[in-house]
This record gives structure tokens, C-alpha cells and sequence, in this order.
């Protein structure tokens, strides 16, 4: 739930930090000029402000589960671990990113003083990178659980998955209302 602009490296974050484990010690970003100088602010004082901060999202990336849905909140925003990470977050515009289609940026991140360094070109969810069906489920799952239950949650997807056989759209409509 970050700003669109640098979900590729957000998502390349989370993808990282859940095959090395969130000891990240130091993250650097290169990316676009004006990624890095419109979203840079590295103590925002409002949820919507941390979702538009490169640095903190980042650091959220690595503290947190950026995959829940309701990560940005007051409790993340003031979360010492996350604030001290975003302060350290080093970012630089660099050329070579931004062409269409080509990567957003390049993310360095430290683990035990060993440096890992990856290019992010595109995020779950993008155009050149779509959910599977089982994929969208699981989200829409995470999402949806805050306000249905799991039993609904399923209920809804079960129905999508065989919508071009119910011979009524509004047994799909009757199915999404609250319990």
C-alpha cells in the first residue's frame, strides 16, 4: 500500500528479505530522479506520508509483513525499528533507470556485512508479472479478512473461479454483501 512509483523495489525487498531472513543491516536505493527526490522524506509524521516515503517503506519491507494489507498504521509508523532503518536508508538518482519496461531501480542490501545487490523491473501484480488465479485468491483472502470471514472469503472465490457456469451474476452479488 505504498506509492506506485517504487513498488517494484518495495516488492523486491520483501522477495529478498524472505530468502535471506530481515537482518538487513543497511539498504541503498538507485533509482529515478524523481522517485528519489519526491518520495526521499525519511521521518514521515502521518501513515499517508509513509506510504508516499521511499526510505520508510523500504524499512517496512524489512520489519514487517508488507504483504498485510494493514501494515501502514499508526503502530508501524512509530515503530523505532522501522524510523531507525528509513533514517540509514542511502538513496541516489541514477540514469540509467526509468526507461519503459526497463527496471526502476537497483536495491544494495547489507546481511551480515555482505553486500546482495538486485535490479527491480517489475512487482507482483504488474502487467508483465500477473497474479495466477490461486495468487489473487490468497490475496484477496488477506484483504477481505478484516471485514468477512474465511468462510465468505471462500465462498467468493469459489464462486469467481466457476462464474462463466452460474446462471445467475447475483448469487456472486448476494455472496459479497456482509454476513
Amino acid at each position: 500500500a505504498c506509492h506506485a512509483s517504487f513498488h517494484p523495489i518495495i516488492d523486491g525487498i520483501h522477495k529478498f528479505v524472505a530468502e535471506h531472513g530481515p537482518g538487513v543491516q543497511s539498504l541503498s536505493i538507485a533509482g529515478t530522479k524523481r522517485m528519489v527526490d519526491r518520495h526521499g522524506q525519511r521521518e514521515p509524521e502521518t501513515v499517508l506520508g509513509a506510504q508516499y516515503s521511499l526510505p520508510f517503506s523500504a524499512a517496512v519491507a524489512v520489519c514487517r509483513d508488507i504483504a498485510d494489507p494493514s501494515v501502514y498504521n499508526d503502530e508501524t509508523l512509530w515503530d523505532p525499528a522501522v524510523r531507525d532503518l528509513a533514517k540509514k536508508v542511502e538513496l541516489s538518482d541514477d540514469g540509467r533507470f526509468g526507461e519503459p519496461g526497463g527496471p526502476v531501480g537497483e536495491v544494495t542490501a547489507s546481511v551480515d556485512r555482505v553486500a546482495h545487490t538486485f535490479q527491480a523491473i517489475d512487482w507482483k501484480g504488474a502487467p508483465g508479472n500477473p497474479y495466477s488465479y490461486d495468487e489473487m485468491a490468497d490475496k484477496f483472502r488477506r484483504y477481505a479478512a478484516a471485514v468477512i470471514s474465511d468462510a465468505q472469503a471462500q465462498r467468493i472465490v469459489d464462486a469467481v473461479g466457476s462464474l462463466e457456469s452460474l446462471d445467475d451474476v447475483g448469487t456472486l452479488a448476494r455472496l459479497i454483501r456482509s454476513e
